[in-house]
């Protein structure tokens, strides 16, 4: 009722009647202002809790497949930014979110391609396969997808001999393109 006593004439407050309206309304407005905040902090995917995700996902009909939390906001995500018209801005927001580091996008316009290079050193992102799946369904068909890695990953050296690179720091190891 204390919210209300700014906006009414101290007679009206004094009637019963009228304050026990006013407190439902009260109780009603509080009601409102927790849903609106749930609903503003489900918004925002950083702060989503995993019993309302669900609801998101279904919402985008997607299937709930990923246990990691990390994991399904960031296809939660991908599906929001893809939406919309897809720019080299929404390429490298969903690449960076997947990959937790520095992204290049690169659109090379005369030959249809588009290259996503990954610089931080943590080498392939853990969601590599659902990262491009996502690139997948929101690039245009006719776009051919690129993935590049500064650092090095195992499989660049599969086949490598252990005794070729004793020479060679683990730093210089890491960089494919110094």
């Amino acid at each position: 009722m204390d919210k209300w006593r700014f906006y009414l004439p101290q007679f009206v407050i004094e009637c019963p009647e009228v304050r026990e309206l006013l407190n439902c309304l009260d109780d009603e407005f509080e009601k409102q202002d927790l849903t609106l905040e749930k609903i503003g902090s489900n918004r925002n995917l950083t702060r989503i809790l995993g019993s309302e995700i669900v609801k998101q996902e279904l919402d985008y009909g997607m299937k709930v497949n990923s246990v990691l939390l990390e994991h399904r906001r960031a296809s939660l995500l991908s599906k929001r930014l893809g939406t919309s018209i897809t720019t080299k801005k929404i390429i490298e927001d969903i690449a960076k979110h997947y990959g937790k580091g520095l992204v290049d996008v690169s659109v090379d316009h005369p030959n249809y391609r588009v290259t996503i290079k990954f610089l931080s050193k943590e080498g392939n992102p853990k969601n590599l396969d659902k990262l491009k799946k996502s690139v997948s369904e929101i690039i245009p068909a006719h776009l051919l997808v690129n993935y590049e890695f500064t650092y090095a990953t195992w499989d660049d050296y599969d086949g490598v001999v252990l005794s070729d690179l004793a020479d060679k720091t683990f730093a210089e190891l890491s960089v494919i393109n110094p």
